[in-house]
């Protein structure tokens, strides 16, 4: 379980740690007390992992939240009173939209953020990006078209308008990434745009067989979250999209390069969604269907969930974590699974948590990055064609 010396890196790691039985009130106001914690260092982590709305929440649950100064306090506030109105704007859309697709018989399931934020957050305390929806890829045309009929355009944000996708754009994303390029609308009266991103893939492969097309399928027969009848993935697939997705963001030089790689919110995401369903997880069909995606997807768990016990300490049931463990674990440090090269943190997994700079070793490697070079010049190119 992670440890610092750094009054402030430990105040986080407290915080994060707070949920349900696991009651660290009195842990994290000592920290706060302390004349070595940092606040301006605290404000920054805490944007960086993605954890300012949890930071409220957390201390106004305990009310503790007078120990940070006014000048402090303020900007969480401002940031969860924010957030709290997008979300529900989100949600709003969210009922929308699948109200639209239940009434054409469009098979899908909400994904990560788009669920987690009402299911083991309150409202403001998680930021979410974007709606993540999945949805078979024969009714992927179907699905544009609903969202099209709503009033969004397949396109970004661009100044204060919506720049639309090309059709170029638009395969890229299709064939590289698995989703369609997303769908924007601006949000009447308003600076907020909603982003919805349809996927047809939930486990990142480059190669979809049969059997795996599958599963996604199968994962689409999901129940319901509630009264307004917005689907998802059962427990068991959810849980693995989730570990999916951390070891995919993790190990890539793109996602390192934007300093997506490790986010603390991410973690935070499967350690409450553990914690909440863990009486109802199957373990023996989570581990069925691990299998069904190759090693590399036994890989992709353990490397989930050993860091997210490095983080919370014991979690996983142990006969879990050694049917999943492989003889050579020197894995857990590499980056650049999609690159021809694998390369290796120089730093172990904890230090590199609130190491803002850590994406600077990959400047250090930028010639041999072949692939994230022709990518990034692939995106420019892009963008000159949309200025």
């Amino acid at each position: 379980m992670l440890f610092y010396q750094n009054v402030t890196f430990q105040v986080i790691v407290e915080i994060i740690k707070d949920y349900e039985h696991n009651n660290n009130k009195k842990n994290i106001e000592k920290l706060l007390k302390d004349s070595l914690f940092n606040p301006p260092l605290f404000i920054k982590l805490c944007s960086e992992h993605k954890l300012m709305g949890l930071v409220y929440e957390v201390l106004n649950r305990h009310d503790i939240f007078y120990l940070l100064h006014d000048k402090w306090s303020d900007i969480f506030l401002h940031y969860s009173n924010g957030n709290q109105k997008k979300n529900e704007i989100y949600q709003s859309e969210l009922k929308i939209i699948v109200a639209k697709f239940n009434e054409n018989n469009i098979k899908y399931a909400t994904l990560k953020g788009a669920i987690l934020c009402s299911e083991v957050y309150n409202i403001g305390s998680r930021f979410c990006k974007d709606i993540d929806i999945l949805i078979d890829e024969d009714q992927l045309t179907k699905a544009s078209v609903i969202l099209n009929e709503l009033g969004y355009v397949q396109g970004e944000k661009w100044s204060n308008n919506i720049r639309e996708y090309s059709k170029q754009e638009k395969l890229f994303k299709r064939l590289g990434h698995h989703v369609l390029s997303s769908f924007t609308k601006k949000f009447e009266n308003t600076e907020i745009y909603v982003n919805v991103e349809l996927a047809f893939d939930i486990f990142n492969n480059k190669n979809s067989s049969p059997v795996k097309k599958q599963l996604v399928r199968e994962s689409l027969n999901s129940s319901e979250v509630n009264k307004d009848m917005i689907n998802k993935l059962n427990t068991e697939i959810m849980l693995l999209q989730l570990c999916f997705s951390i070891y995919k963001d993790s190990t890539s030089v793109h996602s390192i390069r934007h300093g997506k790689d490790i986010e603390l919110i991410k973690y935070v995401d499967l350690y409450r969604f553990i914690l909440k369903n863990f009486s109802q997880i199957n373990w023996e069909y989570f581990i069925f269907n691990i299998n069904i995606l190759s090693q590399d997807g036994k890989k992709a768990v353990f490397y989930t969930f050993y860091h997210l016990e490095l983080i919370f300490g014991d979690i996983i049931p142990v006969e879990i974590m050694s049917c999943l463990r492989p003889e050579d674990i020197t894995f857990l440090n590499d980056y650049g699974l999609d690159e021809e090269k694998v390369f290796r943190w120089e730093k172990s997994f904890d230090e590199r948590i609130f190491w803002s700079d850590r994406k600077f070793q990959i400047i250090n490697n930028i010639d041999e990055l072949k692939k994230f070079k022709e990518y990034e010049e692939r995106v420019k190119k892009f963008q000159n064609i949309g200025e």
